[in-house]
């Protein structure tokens, strides 16, 4: 009898030392986050007036510094904020018209055939927003060049370029693969779709690896 009242208080005791243990854990994760998430606070507030590449650099070096984020505690916003400094440091130009992109997807792999994102971001590029297409000027109604532009000190590149009809896209088609010269294309290459779609990757040496970048058109009558 006690022997087994000894064994019950010793699985009980460790028990308690077990949730104990859990607790401290919890609580210095916690605190962790906390902290990641006021470092990034002060890192956004500071750098609101900087420069789009010195502001893209200074979050991704964050990132950096982050590492593995399984709680999700400065993942989502500081990815946010990458995109809205790539925004600025992304663009196509037509007709001496610049044009920033719709969707910017950040991946670990993107298929050389399809152009598929593979990575922690949904690929879910291909969901045109109605109200932004018909906002759209309809730069492809002449004939011209299409120009790649991308801030050299962003320290991304042009890895591909791709095409192709929104629907058909859409529907699981793959993309055309647009033959470029120093970034320029003749408009003609988009032309031959009724809703044509621009599709860019590049690459790049900080933690988010590759980018893919989405340019609707407004559909060609």
């Amino acid at each position: 009898m006690k022997l087994a009242r000894a064994i019950s208080i010793s699985v009980l005791l460790l028990r308690l030392l077990v949730v104990s243990s859990s607790t401290v854990l919890s609580q210095s994760a916690l605190a962790t986050c906390e902290s990641r998430k006021n470092q990034l606070s002060k890192l956004i507030y500071a750098s609101r007036h900087e420069k789009p590449t010195k502001r893209l650099h200074g979050y991704t070096r964050f990132l950096r510094m982050t590492g593995d984020d399984p709680e999700g505690c400065v993942t989502t916003n500081i990815t946010r904020e990458i995109r809205k400094a790539e925004q600025e440091l992304i663009s196509v130009v037509i007709h001496g018209v610049p044009s920033h992109p719709d969707r910017i997807l950040h991946c670990n792999e993107i298929d050389n055939d399809t152009a598929a994102c593979r990575g922690p971001e949904l690929d879910d590029a291909l969901l045109a927003n109605e109200d932004s297409l018909l906002s759209k000027t309809n730069t492809l109604s002449t004939e011209g060049d299409v120009s790649i532009l991308v801030a050299l000190d962003s320290g991304m590149k042009i890895a591909d370029v791709f095409a192709g009809d929104l629907q058909a896209l859409q529907n699981g088609k793959q993309p055309t693969r647009i033959a470029t010269e120093n970034g320029r294309f003749p408009t003609h290459a988009l032309r031959q779709w009724s809703r044509p779609v621009l599709i860019v990757t590049l690459s790049s040496d900080d933690p988010l690896h590759l980018r893919k970048c989405v340019w609707f058109f407004e559909p060609l009558l």
